[in-house]
């Protein structure tokens, strides 16, 4: 359940914290606004406390409709999309997903004036409203896909994404061989926000980490690999294409730099999973 965090601003700012809680569900997260005159910046976030895993194999003759997802658990998303036209397809999967719930620290400043309470703060002037957040929301995702398809057409398709980071692949072909390795690892968050009238500098700093492994030969169609690390301006972005038969073996990897940690936040909480690429991965 997200409680919002409201913080309001005209001539007078009034600051309002009402702090994050847990249903049975297990979803835990929240919810910040805030307005300064006429403008707002706005953030809503969600993790679950949670293990996941799914294993399989599928062999056969016809068509084929495979759609998943993960849909933005603490900023990790994943998503498979994979039809056939009939043919011969081999499918094998093994997923693995595992969600903590950690501490959230929420710090709002007006004019150096820190509010910490559940109370209203009520400050005569509001040239400027800053809000900081930690997280320490452990989430770690692995997935190894395998596909081996011959017949008329096969439409695959995946997407993986860690808080920015981006990483794409697709196949429109006749006949494919196809393994792929997907890691990654969140475990840490700040984000910062200043918000003035007319003007919001919102900074988002991470400690996260993700490695992708692809080998894959296709005949007949259309292969992509695309990749982004970044968002805005500041990003890092490649995109290829190739159509007719290809062979097509490559590694990816990303990571960020481990921002300060919280102060009132146990560092034993975050240091139970490793980053992937801190060894090379490979393909069973």
């Amino acid at each position: 359940m997200r409680t919002p965090i409201r913080i309001l601003g005209l001539v007078i700012a009034a600051i309002i914290l009402i702090f994050m809680c847990s249903l049975t569900g297990g979803e835990m997260g929240y919810e910040v606004v805030v307005t300064v005159d006429n403008t707002t910046w706005s953030i809503e976030r969600s993790t679950l406390n949670l293990i996941f895993q799914n294993e399989g194999e599928v062999k056969g003759t016809g068509m084929v409709m495979r759609d998943s997802s993960i849909n933005n658990i603490a900023g990790v998303s994943e998503n498979e999309i994979t039809h056939t036209l009939g043919g011969k397809i081999f499918i094998s999967e093994n997923t693995s997903l595992v969600m903590k719930e950690g501490p959230v620290v929420i710090m709002t400043n007006i004019k150096g004036g820190d509010v910490t309470t559940n109370e209203s703060v009520n400050i005569t002037t509001n040239e400027s409203v800053n809000v900081t957040i930690r997280e320490a929301w452990p989430t770690f995702l692995s997935t190894t896909k395998t596909i081996t398809y011959v017949g008329p057409g096969i439409r695959t398709r995946e997407r993986y994404e860690n808080n920015g980071d981006v990483i794409c692949t697709s196949f429109d072909v006749k006949a494919l061989t196809k393994a792929s390795r997907y890691n990654t690892v969140l475990q840490r968050t700040n984000i910062s926000a200043d918000i003035r009238p007319g003007c919001v500098n919102e900074t988002i700093c991470t400690n996260k980490s993700t490695s992708y492994v692809l080998g894959s030969v296709s005949i007949g169609g259309a292969a992509h690999i695309g990749c982004r690390s970044g968002e805005g301006i500041e990003r890092v972005e490649s995109s290829e294409t190739y159509i007719g038969n290809f062979k097509i073996e490559t590694t990816i990897k990303m990571k960020d730099e481990m921002p300060p940690a919280p102060q009132n936040a146990s560092n034993a909480s975050i240091d139970w999973m490793l980053c992937p690429s801190s060894s090379e991965p490979g393909l069973d």
